[in-house]
């Protein structure tokens, strides 16, 4: 997994969510298997969340009733978790930059919800997070989702990985291993002095400067 240094991390929902997040701290993780099944045209819905490897298959021959029906030289054989586990929250992402104030969000978040939680203080957000999933007995995995294209990609698939069209999606990832397939609820207490909120429809007119 790559290595990077974060400006800041944004949650992007419907209000009530939102603002529960920005005044009571309530994070919300949700077992990997529900996003399977939202069917949303590839916002929140990814089957690939049940993906665990793909490798290249050559010389293919499918038969039916002894007879070959389909030849191909080439091909990819796919292998799905039925029971994945893990839960998972997700955040846009922005790196730090030279020139953070070239830093834009994508308008396309907009879809996610009308409200947004920008983090200012992202070290003290993930301490928060860390310090309480360990309290429960827990270990929180994170990173930068890397976006593959899956058109070429052999190998193993993780729950750090998403199909090039989501790239737009920037997300950082928290991911929880366990075996309940319930989702995981968490409270970090206020985050009025690490946050900001705002509507999301103005999330791609922000500018970001350092002082």
């Amino acid at each position: 997994m790559k290595k990077i240094q974060l400006f800041s991390l944004i949650k992007i929902g419907d209000r009530k969510f939102m603002e529960n997040l920005y005044y009571n701290g309530t994070i919300y993780m949700n077992h990997v298997s529900e996003f399977v099944k939202i069917e949303d045209g590839n916002v929140r819905g990814d089957k690939h969340e049940h993906l665990d490897e793909q490798q290249e298959i050559n010389n293919i021959v499918i038969s039916l009733k002894g007879e070959d029906v389909l030849r191909a030289d080439i091909g990819k054989l796919q292998v799905w978790n039925e029971e994945p586990i893990g839960n998972i929250y997700s955040m846009y992402m922005l790196e730090t930059v030279e020139n953070v104030e070239d830093l834009i969000i994508d308008s396309k978040c907009k879809q996610f919800g009308d409200t947004a939680v920008i983090i200012l203080k992202v070290d003290e957000f993930y301490d928060r997070v860390k310090s309480n999933i360990e309290n429960k007995g827990l270990k929180v995995y994170s990173g930068p989702v890397d976006y593959i294209d899956t058109n070429t990609f052999f190998g193993k698939w993780s729950l750090f990985k998403k199909p090039l069209e989501y790239k737009y999606q920037s997300e950082f990832r928290f991911v929880v291993k366990r075996n309940e397939i319930s989702p995981l609820v968490i409270n970090i207490g206020s985050l009025k002095d690490i946050a900001v909120i705002i509507e999301s429809d103005k999330i791609d007119q922000l500018r970001f400067s350092k002082k």
